[in-house]
């Protein structure tokens, strides 16, 4: 079991995304894992306006909602048009999510279908599990090696 937190205003998080998720992507899809994913609105504060994180969390919940196939895909997209402290305005994350995945999300961000499950449940359980993002774990145990080395979290899952 590997879980992975992370939020889509953390550019550490860009950059793990970068760097991990394309072998995370793999040994998912091979069945050599079960990967978790725990999209966190831990930076909402720190985005003018407040409340990016949570929004973009939203958006790839709603799109992978549709198909659990679409978070390899929209958190992508997510990283690679990741705003500075400004965020994106919903119209913005939904056309993203839209041309990453095909999917018409647009009512479900409107209705900020998964915010009060982000904030009464992930980011609390987060905050026990990890000090920030991003984070792994792997079996329970947190990777402390160096998640922005390519091949890390991989040689680790398979050492573990």
């Amino acid at each position: 079991m590997v879980d992975v937190y992370l939020d889509f205003l953390c550019p550490h998080c860009q950059t793990f995304e970068a760097t991990q998720g394309p072998d995370l992507q793999e040994m998912a899809e091979a069945g050599e894992i079960t990967l978790r994913m725990h999209p966190r609105p831990m930076l909402d504060a720190t985005s003018s306006p407040a409340g990016y994180s949570g929004r973009a969390a939203d958006a790839a919940l709603c799109a992978a909602a549709e198909d659990p196939a679409n978070r390899y895909p929209e958190s992508a997209a997510l990283f690679a048009q990741q705003p500075g402290s400004a965020g994106l305005p919903d119209e913005e994350l939904i056309g993203i999510l839209e041309e990453a995945t095909s999917v018409d999300i647009s009512d479900c961000q409107a209705e900020g279908t998964y915010l009060p499950w982000l904030e009464r449940v992930v980011e609390p359980e987060a905050q026990q599990a990890v000090p920030g993002t991003p984070a792994v774990l792997i079996d329970g145990e947190q990777f402390s090696g160096e998640l922005a080395s390519s091949g890390s979290v991989r040689k680790a899952v398979e050492a573990a």
